[in-house]
């Protein structure tokens, strides 16, 4: 599932968009992590990615490992691909402890991530 390969155009994007948005409200987790896995893959964007946040909100009480591990990945790539838009939505602290803490944790070892930024990340951290 990690490894999916697919192509957007703007006659099938908002298909996988609500796709993705009706696996992740599925009571299944790996049909929550495949909705995940979408978003990672097709909509990490500066046009796409308020609703990507809007989407990871509602999964703040979400108990399955893979599914906040799925997330702290997607919020990686976003942090990288879209900085500060994801540096405002972590400091607003609204996702869980744990994803949050992973997804500093993967962007600290992210070689993508500058090191000014990695030092601040690690001011978010919760214990």
């Amino acid at each position: 599932m990690d490894s999916l390969s697919f192509s957007f155009n703007k006659s099938n994007k908002e298909k996988y968009f609500d796709y993705a948005t009706s696996c992740i409200k599925d009571k299944n987790p790996l049909k929550k992590r495949l909705g995940i896995i979408i978003l990672l893959k097709g909509f990490i964007n500066n046009t796409d990615i308020n609703r990507v946040f809007d989407i990871i909100l509602t999964l703040s009480n979400e108990s399955d490992y893979y599914v906040n591990m799925a997330i702290a990945w997607l919020l990686c790539e976003a942090f990288v691909k879209c900085r500060d838009k994801t540096m405002s939505f972590l400091k607003n602290k609204k996702i869980s402890t744990f994803v949050l803490n992973k997804t500093i944790s993967k962007c600290r070892d992210s070689k993508r991530v500058s090191t000014e930024d990695k030092l601040y990340l690690k001011t978010l951290f919760l214990k």
